[in-house]
């Protein structure tokens, strides 16, 4: 297991963190993006610089793996919760990191109320999953400005068949 502590490792811890981070930065424009990110490729690093240009504090919270699990199959994710923090850590573009312990966004929507709420393009036509449906809902009830990034599409799925064509 990752010992966060030895790494210092700036990851937000509860809902209550979410709350304290939006009241001490009322003045800031704050902006959230969501996703399992288990693969980090560089379609993810081109939607979190395009995020990151719109906002001031940028803040990517992933889903926990009981969730990723039910979501995606049963070899997903590859790299566990604590390790994927550490990689998205790393990228100069985010500012702070969570894990979220519930299947959707919504209430890390309702708790940061964030000025952005950024999904990829490939989004753009899936409006119809029911966890996009709920966070689209609760950011209509709060204000939050939801945008879909240009970045290059290019998803963990498809990055996971190249490298096993290849090899």
């Amino acid at each position: 297991m990752i010992n966060e502590e030895k790494y210092n490792i700036p990851t937000l811890k509860s809902t209550e963190d979410l709350k304290d981070l939006r009241s001490r930065f009322k003045n800031k424009l704050i902006g959230l993006c969501h996703g399992c990110f288990d693969l980090c490729h560089w379609g993810h690093v081109l939607h979190f610089a395009e995020a990151k240009e719109l906002c001031d504090i940028l803040v990517v919270s992933i889903t926990a793996d009981k969730y990723v699990l039910s979501s995606k199959n049963e070899t997903r994710p590859i790299f566990k919760s604590p390790e994927r923090i550490i990689k998205l850590n790393s990228i100069k573009f985010i500012d702070q990191t969570f894990i979220n312990n519930a299947p959707t966004s919504s209430e890390i929507l309702k708790n940061l109320i964030p000025d952005f709420y950024f999904k990829g393009a490939d989004y753009i036509n899936n409006k119809e999953h029911e966890g996009l449906k709920k966070e689209i809902l609760m950011c209509k009830e709060i204000g939050i400005k939801q945008i879909y990034t240009n970045a290059l599409l290019y998803s963990t799925t498809t990055f996971i068949k190249d490298v096993k064509s290849a090899y």
